[in-house]
């Protein structure tokens, strides 16, 4: 099943594991803004310049909440 979300708009519940085998459930960050980001793998080039620019916006993001 595939689905577009518009901003603002709700994502459905779900659970995923993350990298160190711990499952992360949506439901955890209810009320807070929560940004996902899926890249295809960690040598991926272009993945790789995105995550380097999110980390270098950090502050700027953070400081939005």
């Amino acid at each position: 099943m595939e689905s577009n979300l518009s901003i603002g708009e709700a994502a459905p519940a779900f659970t995923a594991t993350d990298w160190n085998g711990a499952d992360v459930s949506l439901e955890n960050f209810k009320g807070k803004k929560v940004w996902l980001a899926f890249f295809r793998y960690a040598s991926c080039p272009l993945c790789n310049l995105r995550v380097n620019g999110m980390i270098k916006r950090y502050e700027e993001y953070n400081s939005k909440g």
